[in-house]
């Protein structure tokens, strides 16, 4: 073969190469590039207006879970789900629920305090039963079937007793795991197309992930739960005798969380209406699917759309609100925003109290310093991600975030001081910021959203509230968080930064970790 030969067969053999390789970048990427523009769908980042509240419907409602070491066992003073019990009972025609987690399962050390799952949805049962005319609509997340058809039992009872159910339509949602969601919603329908792979994908080859010795799940399932989406928020919405109603809460009505601390939010007026419209929002583009929903009979979910969505253009009732005390529902990213505000706002004299179960958010983070840098007292609780339903976690985010924060206080002499929860068993999983001082100042913003890119970043669904100028709501707070970080009643609350603090390799590899996880999101938090 000639040398012009050899080049000519080099030449072609390197055109093929390109070529190849253009293929697969082109095939690698092309998930990548559609959902990359995706957009979202109605009811994410929602600020409301500032709406005026009834002071005697504004309440703090506080699930705290100590450890009593004298006796050896934990003690529970618990406060919201006798609220929501209570809400939905007293409605006259309308109950809205929303819940995150709603289910069974307890993990490998089942809790035994409180049956809440059964409890919430029989309530629900008897308020049909007994006032047939009260529209009762629920929405929740699709891990309580675990990402299939595997929903609990309850659920279908209530679809029998005239409840509709809808199932968060999470596909069309953000995505907050780029990196496995891009490529698995591209080419998963075109690979299970494939003949054969469908009824393989479909095969119960995996342990149940949340439930001990429960029914094995599908690779289907599994591939779905791999996207770590979620509706997180827990919102319940009522017509009471004294006019709208609105709780947001970090609770979950799920057995495996009875346990834990959590923080709700009561208040009435038109802000009870802002939230229902927005959620209402979600509501309809998750019923478009109709494998979404769960109704005692065709159409019936669309009707108590519509029967809602009616209601909320009634005018106002009269209520003696305090043009004072304000409430503003927020929704994702608009819930980082108020944050960043109320911490940018904060100088000298201001008492930040942060009581938080995740805190990983880098601009949150850099605003806490800032706040502390700028002459506030800064006290934070935080959970030391050690404890998950029985399973236990290595301390990422809160441990090296918690690190960061010590160090900068001591480098710059400033006043931010960090203790840990002393949990048991179960978590420390409040969502709250308080920001007050002497002259009257009494910020507090409470709900869903954990401080991480998916809670706060319109990845997830979250809800809060911030209620403003609510200085007895603030005082509340700030009472039950001293108690817990003096431990002033001679229980186990909070334990020092100490306990619980990382250094040295082990602080740089987890700080790592939860900087990777956070970024790509690839983890659950």
């Amino acid at each position: 073969m000639s040398k012009k030969q050899k080049y000519i067969k080099l030449q072609k053999s390197r055109r093929t190469r390109g070529v190849i390789i253009a293929i697969v970048l082109f095939i690698i990427l092309l998930p990548y590039a559609v959902c990359w523009w995706e957009r979202h769908p109605a009811g994410f980042s929602v600020r409301s207006k500032p709406c005026p509240v009834p002071a005697d419907s504004v309440r703090l409602l506080i699930d705290s879970t100590s450890f009593d070491a004298e006796k050896g066992e934990r003690i529970f003073d618990q406060q919201i789900f006798d609220a929501v019990l209570k809400m939905i009972r007293d409605a006259k025609q309308t109950v809205y629920v929303d819940f995150f987690l709603w289910n069974y399962w307890t993990g490998s050390i089942p809790e035994s305090h409180r049956g809440l799952a059964q409890e919430l949805s029989e309530s629900l049962i008897a308020k049909k039963k007994e006032s047939p005319e009260t529209h009762i609509l629920v929405m929740t997340d699709p891990v309580n079937r675990v990402y299939g058809g595997d929903e609990q039992p309850f659920y279908e009872a209530m679809r029998q007793a005239g409840i509709c159910i809808v199932f968060t339509a999470l596909d069309k949602m953000p995505e907050s795991n780029f990196f496995y969601a891009a490529p698995a919603r591209f080419y998963g329908p075109l690979i299970s197309r494939i003949p054969g792979i469908r009824q393989l994908l479909n095969i119960r080859l995996l342990k149940h992930p949340f439930e001990e010795g429960g029914q094995n799940i599908s690779l289907l399932q599994f591939g779905r739960l791999l996207f770590f989406k979620a509706n997180h928020r827990k919102v319940v919405i009522t017509d009471g005798p004294g006019g709208w109603q609105l709780l947001v809460t970090s609770f979950n009505p799920a057995n495996g969380s009875s346990g834990h601390s959590n923080i709700g939010l009561q208040a009435g007026g038109e802000i009870a209406r802002e939230a229902l419209a927005t959620e209402l929002q979600c509501v309809k583009w998750s019923a478009e699917n109709p494998g979404n929903v769960l109704e005692p009979e065709p159409g019936a979910c669309a009707l108590i759309i519509g029967v809602l969505s009616e209601r909320l253009s009634e005018p106002p009732l009269s209520s003696k609100a305090d043009e004072k005390m304000t409430a503003e529902w927020l929704t994702e990213e608009c819930i980082a925003r108020k944050a960043e505000a109320l911490l940018d706002a904060c100088g000298t004299g201001d008492e930040v109290r942060l009581a938080m179960f995740y805190l990983a958010d880098r601009k949150l983070i850099t605003a806490i310093r800032e706040a502390a840098d700028g002459g506030a007292d800064v006290r934070i609780i935080l959970d030391a991600n050690r404890d998950a339903f029985g399973r236990v976690k290595n301390g990422v985010p809160n441990r090296p975030v918690a690190a960061e924060l010590m160090e900068h206080a001591v480098r710059e002499g400033v006043r931010l001081q960090i203790r840990w929860a002393d949990t048991h068993g179960e978590q420390f999983h409040p969502k709250v910021l308080s920001i007050s001082n002497a002259e009257g100042k009494a910020d507090l913003l409470c709900g869903s959203a954990n401080w991480t890119r998916r809670n706060l970043r319109d990845l997830n669904l979250e809800a809060n509230l911030h209620l403003k100028n609510a200085p007895e709501v603030s005082r509340a707070f700030g009472e039950w968080f001293d108690l817990c970080w003096d431990n002033a009643d001679g229980r186990s609350r909070t334990v020092p930064y100490e306990v619980f603090a990382v250094s040295g390799f082990e602080r740089s590899r987890k700080a790592l970790m939860g900087r990777f996880q956070e970024a790509t999101g690839m983890s659950t938090f």
